[in-house]
């Protein structure tokens, strides 16, 4: 009633779409948020709870590109922990994605916080090594200890690898075909993984 009465107090419409959004009625609260967001801005609060909003209701893709701007936003700031924030909570919903795992290992380099940007870098590892692209995981297992040398299952996912590529690396090369050419060239892999070669991680042994 409040939103009827003043259409324009945009304090009274976040505080109607933040109990909209406890009430799991999503689609209401994700309409009046969207709509503070071209009156008001990208304030901290309302992407927040947009981000919810679309979580809750099921848009994850949505939900993830919000939690980005609310990141960025958040650097802009200086507000480091919070765009570290921001950003687990889109790695969260999509762990899968490398991009993702290296914004969160970037900003947590520039936090100082080399062991959890060592940890990302690990799950990077296994995400590409599961994809089978092995020198993307070699990569990223060597900027995990590169980081934090003492990394556990950094030095285990590397002995992993090792013996993965041991098989392939001791078959003789076929009649005919190039002795120089390495088993793990770039057309293996397509167009390669995302990011890889760029310096994007600039501390520790290499860039992802």
């Amino acid at each position: 009633r409040a939103v009827q009465e003043l259409p324009n107090d945009l304090d009274a419409r976040s505080t109607l779409a933040v109990a909209l959004y406890h009430n799991a009625k999503y689609p209401q609260a994700i309409q009046l948020l969207e709509d503070l967001r071209k009156r008001r801005g990208d304030d901290a609060y309302t992407l927040a709870y947009l981000a919810r909003a679309y979580e809750g209701n099921g848009d994850v893709g949505r939900a993830v590109e919000i939690l980005l701007a609310l990141g960025d936003q958040a650097l802009r700031e200086r507000l480091i922990r919070d765009a570290i924030e921001a950003f687990e909570e889109a790695v969260r919903l999509t762990p899968q994605d490398v991009d993702l795992r290296i914004r969160l290992a970037e900003t947590l380099v520039e936090a100082g916080d080399a062991r959890r940007a060592a940890e990302q870098c690990v799950e990077i590892g296994r995400v590409r090594m599961a994809a089978d692209d092995l020198d993307g995981a070699d990569e990223a297992l060597a900027e995990a200890l590169g980081l934090d040398s003492g990394n556990r299952a950094a030095q285990l996912l590397k002995a992993e690898l090792a013996a993965r590529r041991a098989p392939a690396e001791e078959q003789p090369a076929a009649a005919g075909s190039d002795s120089r050419a390495t088993p793990y060239d770039s057309s293996s892999f397509g167009a390669g993984s995302a990011r890889r070669g760029t310096g994007t991680l600039r501390t520790g042994t290499g860039a992802l």
